[in-house]
């Protein structure tokens, strides 16, 4: 399956103006890789969990999920950019938090990823009516006979 990893260094003490970009409606697809740092130095985040908080466009709706820490001792882990997370067109707020002993302790400044329109659309799709049945059965009793 096809899989898209954007790669990144998150400093806890630094504001990220750089922005994510993905596609409305990408599903188990898109994928955020995150270098935790503080002052340029990895995080440990051995006998931690990582979780990621968004913010969604337009309707302000939240997702809160957890993340997989992939190489601890350099404070790397990994967010799946979830269905929701890509059903907004717009700006994504978004958050890593990690935790302790299910304590949060630390917060990282605020990133964002843009959210572009799909050209192709799953609700057009969804909510249009199909009736190819119905156009078959016309043409056969359209036919003139012979």
């Amino acid at each position: 399956m096809a899989q898209v990893y954007d790669k990144f260094v998150v400093d806890v003490k630094v504001k990220r103006d750089s922005i994510i970009t993905a596609v409305q409606n990408d599903s188990n697809s898109r994928f955020l890789d995150v270098y935790l740092k503080d002052n340029g130095l990895p995080i440990d985040l051995a006998g931690h969990e990582v979780r990621i908080y968004c913010r969604k466009p337009e309707d302000g709706g939240e997702i809160y999920n957890n993340g997989v820490i992939t190489e601890a001792a350099n404070g790397r882990c990994q967010f799946p950019l979830t269905d929701q997370t890509l059903a907004k067109v717009g700006y994504v707020e978004v958050q890593i938090m990690i935790y302790y002993q299910n304590v949060q302790i630390l917060q990282t400044m605020e990133f964002k990823i843009h959210v572009v329109k799909s050209l192709f659309s799953k609700n057009a799709v969804q909510s249009s009516n199909e009736y190819g049945a119905l156009v078959v059965l016309y043409q056969t009793y359209t036919k003139p006979m012979i």
